[in-house]
Formats: structure tokens, C-alpha cells, sequence
């Protein structure tokens, strides 16, 4: 079938022999986007429409050809975020509108002092849990495994309704979903995207993008039949190969300047296939950086960082709506809470309180904490401290610990 909206002879007679498998060069002019032959846009964007729902269970590592401390210099990465290198798992549950992510990662030794975290670079790394869920209306973040970042507390959590994060962070990532990016899918992750805006395939989203200029081949090397389609954005040059055989899935992704200094070479392989239908996934990911998100006008002709992806486990099961939920119930657990009629009288519209040890008591503690004289604002020192430490994933945990422990001091005093 030939698309329509293709209005030249030669266009429309190359996306004919496209539909028969056979491709040939496209040429393209600076600010006229080609057409993608029907059936590999088709593909591509029923692949975006079959992702969720999905559990995937992923790692991944990094290392460079710099020593750790100078490869955090070269991407302007100040030295406190030495665990930015270590390895990471992720969990990720998701479904249409929902997401629920479990990371486990590494930060600096922390000491806790007179109600700071205290960073000792001299020590060892040290291993740190946090979750994230978002249920359609509230937002959480916890961190009820790991003890050093919290005074011995068994465990922080906030829960902020969705309004209130449009008001205050409304382009703030809320989830990292890079394995799935590398592999061919660009996931809303901000609060005004999640249930609105729907998946991306990355390739489309390169090739609509305004201006740019696309220029589509076949390659028969090394024995496969790919499918190449070349994006000219600006003075960078952004190659995809498509495996026609696993469902036009991205065997692989470079992008160059305009002198041939390639900037990303992203590579997936071991490809499975999930659930019935032709959506497939990339059990490895390799991702050579020569540039950085913080010197994005920087490209070296050597690698700065590279990364690997393992893809550990997938489930397309439909998930329950408890799995987009946090709910803490160890006594002891600081809990900053802006879901609560009477929060809004606080200085930052959440209310603190300890989870009691009889849950039966959960309401008395919550109301007893509403009826409090909101404190004063305190110096956020600390916390900015924590923000350079561990970024910006578990800042709303930190920050309930640091506001319930401020809130016990002031009933302690005399």
C-alpha cells in the first residue's frame, strides 16, 4: 500500500518496492522529511502501542578508560557522585498511566551529624535502596532497606498527590527508564506526560522531528538484511538498523557530526521476544558515550563512558493497582505526607509523622500530627547536601527524614 501522503513519483514508486522488502536510497534535502515505507512506520508504532503493560527486571554498569575521579571531571561531575559509576539494578512494573521502579544502586559512605549527612569519600561505597511509584493520583518515593542514610530509622517515605507535583516539578523526571530509551522507546516520565502522552518509537520521533532530512537503505552485510534509515538533524547525522525479521526492533543506533566524530554508538543484541505479540527486546545493550548530558557541545574522539545492559527478567502480566502503591507500615518509619486534608496549613504542604507500632493508632498519629503548629522553615543546608550526595531520586525520602527528625527534636525539648 502506498501512502498518500507521499506526493512524488519517485517517492511514492521507492515506498512500493519498500512494501515488497526491497529498499532503496531515499534522497534528502535539508527541512523535507522522506516518508518511512507504511509498513516499518506501522511497525514501529505497534511496538510503542504493545510495550505496557510489562515488568522488567534490568542492570546496568559502567566503566571508562579514565580513572574514576577524572572521568567524573571530564563529564563535570562533581566527585560526590562517584557512585554514578557503580553498578545498578532496576524493577521496573508499568502499565498504561503507572509506574512503580525499584533501584538498587550506590552512594558515598554517609555519616549522619547533628541532623546532616556527612560525605566520607575515603570509604567505601555503600549499597542504597529506593522506590518510586506513581498510582494515577499520588506520587511516592521510599527507602526502607538501607539504614545509613537515615539515623537508624527503619524507613522514609512521602506520598505527594498529583497536583501538587504539576505545581512544583511539573518536567521533573519522575522515572528512569534508560534501558528502555536505548532500546528503541521514548517513555513519558514527567508528571504532565505520564497518562497523556503516548510511547514513542525513538525512531519516529527522530524522523518527524521538523527539518530534518531522511534518506532510507537496505544493508546486506555480514549476512542480515537491515533496514537503515538515516536522520539528518542539524550538524548531526542519526543512523538507525532495523530488523525487519524481529518486528523492525533497533539492532543498532550512531550518531555523528557533521565530520564524522561520533557522538553515541548504541548496539542491541540477544533479542526475545515478548508475549504474543512481535515486540522484541534486547537481552544486552552496549552504549559507547563520547559526549555528555552535561557537555552536550563537547565530543572527544575517545570514549568517555561506557554502558552495559542486562536485561535480567520480563513479564508482560496485566499488574495489580496495589503494585503502584507504597505503603510502609514498620513502626518507626518517617512518613512526609501532603495526601491529608490539613497538610496544606504546612510551610511545604505535607505534614510529618511516625508510623505508630499498633496500626490501629495510624489515624490518631496522623491527626495529632495535622493539629500541630506548623514549624518554621529551616535552613536547607543538609538537604542540599544530599541533593550533590545521592541526586535527585531519593531527595523526597531524604527530606521526609531530616523533616520528621526536625519535628521530634521540637517535642523533645523542654
Amino acid at each position: 500500500m502506498v501512502d498518500s501522503r507521499c506526493s512524488s513519483g519517485l517517492c511514492r514508486l521507492v515506498q512500493f518496492f519498500a512494501a515488497l522488502g526491497i529498499m532503496f536510497p531515499v534522497p534528502s534535502k535539508p527541512g523535507l522529511a522522506a516518508e518511512l515505507p507504511t509498513v516499518v512506520r506501522a511497525a514501529l508504532e505497534r511496538n510503542a502501542t504493545e510495550l505496557l503493560p510489562l515488568e522488567l527486571v534490568w542492570t546496568r554498569s559502567r566503566t571508562s578508560p579514565l580513572p574514576p575521579l577524572q572521568a567524573l571531571k571530564a563529564i563535570k561531575y562533581p566527585p560526590l557522585k562517584v557512585g554514578e559509576l557503580e553498578p545498578y539494578k532496576v524493577r521496573l512494573i508499568a502499565s498504561p498511566g503507572k509506574f512503580y521502579m525499584h533501584i538498587w544502586r550506590s552512594t558515598p559512605h554517609l555519616d549522619f551529624k547533628d541532623g546532616q549527612f556527612v560525605p566520607d569519600l575515603s570509604k567505601p561505597v555503600e549499597p542504597l535502596q529506593d522506590e518510586m511509584a506513581y498510582d494515577g493520583g499520588v506520587y511516592y518515593v521510599g527507602n526502607s532497606d538501607d539504614t545509613s542514610l537515615r539515623g537508624g530509622m527503619p524507613g522514609v517515605m512521602s506520598k505527594t498527590p498529583r497536583l501538587k507535583v504539576v505545581r512544583e516539578t511539573p518536567t521533573r523526571s519522575l522515572f528512569i527508564l534508560d534501558y528502555l530509551l536505548h532500546a528503541g522507546f521514548q517513555v513519558p516520565t514527567t508528571i504532565e506526560q505520564i497518562g497523556k502522552q503516548p510511547i514513542r518509537p525513538i525512531v519516529l520521533a527522530d524522523v518527524d522531528s521538523p527539518g530534518a532530512g531522511v534518506a532510507i537503505v537496505r544493508d546486506e552485510s555480514n549476512g542480515s538484511k537491515l533496514d537503515v534509515v538515516d536522520v539528518q538533524k542539524g550538524d548531526r547525522k542519526i543512523r538507525y538498523w532495523l530488523d525487519p525479521a524481529q518486528g523492525y526492533s533497533v539492532r543498532r543506533r550512531t550518531e555523528r557530526k557533521s565530520d564524522g566524530m561520533t557522538v553515541t554508538d548504541v548496539e542491541c543484541s540477544d533479542f526475545v521476544k515478548i508475549g504474543r505479540s512481535d515486540l522484541w527486546l534486547p537481552k544486552n545493550i552496549s552504549v559507547t558515550w563520547h559526549t555528555w548530558d552535561t557537555i552536550p557541545d563537547v565530543v572527544t574522539p575517545t570514549p568517555l563512558i561506557v554502558e552495559d545492559y542486562r536485561l535480567i527478567s520480563f513479564d508482560p502480566h496485566e499488574p495489580a493497582a496495589s503494585s503502584f502503591v507504597l505503603n510502609y507500615q514498620r513502626p518507626g518509619t518517617a512518613v512526609t505526607d501532603a495526601t491529608v486534608s490539613g497538610a496544606e496549613k504546612f510551610p511545604d504542604g505535607s505534614v510529618s509523622y511516625f508510623v505508630p507500632a499498633r496500626p490501629a493508632d495510624l489515624d490518631q498519629v496522623i491527626a495529632t500530627a495535622i493539629g500541630q503548629r506548623p514549624p518554621e522553615r529551616r535552613s536547607l543546608g543538609g538537604f542540599l547536601m544530599i541533593v550533590n550526595v545521592i541526586g535527585l531520586l531519593a531527595i523526597s525520602a531524604a527530606f521526609a527524614a531530616k523533616k520528621v527528625l526536625d519535628s521530634r527534636r521540637k517535642r523533645e525539648k523542654p
